[in-house]
């Protein structure tokens, strides 16, 4: 069964890097696309080798240029229904910072703080209506997490619900909002977004880099193919 695993893993994370390397938005375009002054991001993270090959996704906010807020909406058991749980950001660390050390962040709760590795990344930017409406949301589901369906109410449920409190919608190739249950084909088949634009590059891989230096000896999420995990141009 680990075999399976990894060779499903090893296939999700070529598809995305490929994705990504296809239709991330050149640095030159950029100033063209920038937005609104107030406007705020939103970021739908991507861990591709966790959940078996279904992916997860973690919500990130905030203003533009100032320190990332997320929401990892998830479950410690197996089981398809269990408590659920939410894990939130313990630094104050920028978007351009988590891409300049390779996509780490460090999460959790009071009782349970690890480092844990992003793959990938849509970026958004949004009104600051959108960005204060869906943050309530998150931070509200945060305070009451309940419980987490693996078919009904899993992270990318969530993070579709926060988006969609703030009139936001990731849309599919046929410029749909999206349904799946999988956050992987969110990632994947994205096409755009209503209600929000594009930031940057819109799409986002970060290569794999050490993790940052940790003197209070937190828990460290391994990586389970490094070797996938490099530059795109690699």
């Amino acid at each position: 069964m680990d075999r399976l695993y990894r060779l499903l893993d090893s296939r999700l994370l070529r598809r995305a890097r490929a994705v990504t390397a296809t239709q991330a938005m050149p640095p030159e375009l950029w100033d063209a696309e920038a937005g609104e002054a107030d406007a705020c991001n939103l970021f739908v993270f991507f861990n591709l080798e966790s959940a078996f090959a279904m992916g997860h996704s973690i919500l990130g906010l905030a203003r533009k240029g100032g320190p990332v807020e997320t929401f990892s909406f998830y479950r410690r058991a197996r089981k398809v229904i269990a408590p659920a749980k939410v894990a939130t950001i313990r630094e104050e660390i920028t978007f351009d910072q988590i891409i300049e050390r390779g996509g780490w962040i460090l999460h959790g709760r009071e009782d349970d703080i690890w480092y844990e590795h992003m793959t990938c990344c849509l970026a958004l930017e949004c009104p600051q209506r959108a960005y204060e409406r869906a943050l309530a949301f998150f931070r509200a589901v945060a305070e009451h997490p309940g419980t987490y369906g693996l078919i009904t109410r899993n992270c990318i449920h969530i993070c579709r619900q926060a988006l969609a409190a703030g009139g936001v919608h990731v849309l599919d190739g046929r410029g749909r909002p999206f349904r799946t249950i999988l956050p992987r084909h969110v990632y994947l088949k994205a096409a755009g977004a209503e209600g929000a634009r594009a930031y940057r590059a819109w799409r986002y891989w970060f290569p794999l880099a050490e993790p940052p230096r940790n003197p209070q000896g937190y828990r460290v999420r391994p990586v389970k193919m490094p070797a996938l995990m490099g530059p795109l141009d690699e």
